[in-house]
């Protein structure tokens, strides 16, 4: 979390502690073209995804990382010996303000109103990171387990084939994507009868 205390003379007396040289944003509607999904409750790994390069791309992304640290809040003014507001601060701010709009832009309805109201980018990121990473591990569980499970039965090949890739998909969108031969493994295990690989996969 972002703080904003004083700092003490020696740490502001650096031209770098007062030069508003952060980034400046690129304009919103830019932004939000630029991410082609909404983000809900099953899709944050895919969302986030498309969001971390586009913030690093527009050197954006030491807003939401925790490494990073905003500004000092004020300097020590060299020719009057004064604490006064750092300028670098204020932009920074603004900047900061404006990714939160960005963020939030690219939720659905549903989730925008069950998010709280956070005062930094970096807060409101970390927050979705923590909200869904109990619930990307739970969707990773249940479809490694359907495609451990997965029968043809009835299904067509096509139709079981299809099935199966739609589940190996989903997967490549989370931490542990299915492996060729695991895939493979999986799919003839699933036949009634053995069926030519190059069927299968046809």
């Amino acid at each position: 979390m972002a703080t904003e205390s004083t700092p003490s003379p020696s740490d502001t007396s650096s031209p770098a502690a007062s030069n508003p040289s952060s980034p400046s944003i690129p304009p919103l509607n830019y932004l939000i073209q630029a991410i082609s999904i909404k983000l809900d409750s099953e899709n944050f790994l895919v969302w986030q995804k498309q969001v971390d390069p586009l913030l690093e791309s527009q050197e954006l992304f030491d807003y939401v990382d925790p490494k990073s640290s905003p500004p000092p809040s004020h300097v020590l003014e060299s020719s009057s010996n004064l604490i006064i507001p750092n300028p670098a601060y204020q932009h920074w701010k603004k900047v900061d303000k404006a990714l939160i709009t960005f963020l939030q832009a690219t939720f659905t309805s549903t989730l925008l109103a069950q998010t709280p109201k956070f005062q930094s980018s970096r807060e409101l990121y970390r927050y979705l990171e923590s909200t869904f990473a109990s619930q990307v591990t739970a969707r990773q569980h249940h479809l490694q387990l359907q495609l451990q499970t997965i029968q043809k039965g009835s299904l067509t090949i096509s139709e079981y084939i299809a099935k199966i890739k739609s589940i190996a998909d989903a997967l490549a969108n989370t931490p542990a994507p299915v492996s060729d031969s695991k895939l493979v493994h999986d799919t003839l295990r699933g036949l009634d009868a053995p069926v030519a690989l190059s069927q299968c996969f046809q």
